[in-house]
């Protein structure tokens, strides 16, 4: 037996329906693809921007002020306008220091809204004289 062959014109546009079909998934596959990938570098810059602002804190002649300072610093130099609302808040007591930073990520897809927090602890540097180590 033989297949009956399909007349002539009857697949016409079917390629034109499988593109309509197709192109827009592999589009929002590509948009959470670089959103994730967005989140991901956030996370990177919001953890070094933490780590530098802990070193800045937790020197001797260092300050909460300083370490806040410095982890802004590394945000705006690293990311731009990668985070749309930041915050950094630091915390110094008498023998440790904590650095928190915390932000929303850009968002390229509507109603994703993906957070990073990263903190950094460390003990306060103080020069010690041998009689007291």
């Amino acid at each position: 037996m033989t297949r009956p062959r399909p007349e002539p014109g009857a697949e016409r546009g079917s390629i034109t329906t499988e593109v309509v079909i197709i192109i827009p998934v592999v589009v929002l596959l590509l948009m959470l693809v670089l959103q994730f990938a967005l989140y991901y570098h956030g996370a990177n810059v919001a953890t070094a921007a933490a780590q530098d602002g802990l070193r800045a804190s937790r020197v001797e002649e260092g300050s909460p002020s300083a370490g806040q300072a410095r982890a802004r610093e590394i945000v705006a130099h690293s990311a731009g306008s990668l985070f749309d609302d930041l915050h950094v808040t630091t915390s110094r007591n008498g023998h440790a220091v904590r650095v928190e930073v915390t932000g929303t990520v850009a968002s390229l897809l509507p109603g994703v809204h993906l957070r990073v927090t990263r903190v950094a602890e460390g003990p306060v540097e103080e020069f010690l004289p041998p009689s007291q180590r």
